[in-house]
């Protein structure tokens, strides 16, 4: 366990998988148009074509759009260290962005078992 900690922690300081997550359909309907054309700019190098697309709903977005998109996600209190997760404990999304490069809810059942054990394994 105490591996999986100092492996978490090295990965977290040098990985941009925990700041970054797929953009999902729930995700692109809470973004305003400012937020979208962000995010199209991480599937298109050119501006036009994020401009082009911000307006469309997610099931209309080109394969590529979809496909590509990520969504920064360093404004969420995650500093790198376990401890400092939102609100001083480790989130289900951290250990979800850590194995799987996805967050919780993006993930399988499988995969969200896996989470919920380790959860609550580092917890007790």
């Amino acid at each position: 366990m105490k591996d999986y900690l100092r492996n978490f922690k090295d990965f977290s300081k040098n990985s941009v998988a925990l700041s970054e997550g797929r953009v999902t359909k729930a995700d692109w309907d809470r973004m305003g148009e400012d937020e979208k054309v962000d995010t199209l700019l991480t599937a298109y190098k050119d501006s036009d074509d994020a401009e082009k697309y911000f307006d469309y709903e997610f099931d209309d977005l080109p394969d590529v759009a979809i496909q590509n998109m990520n969504i920064d996600m360093k404004d969420d209190g995650f500093t790198g260290d376990l401890d400092q997760a939102d609100d001083g404990i480790i989130t289900l999304d951290s250990l979800a962005m850590d194995e799987f490069g996805m967050t919780y809810d993006q993930l399988g059942p499988g995969e969200k078992e896996w989470c919920q054990d380790e959860y609550d394994n580092l917890n007790k």
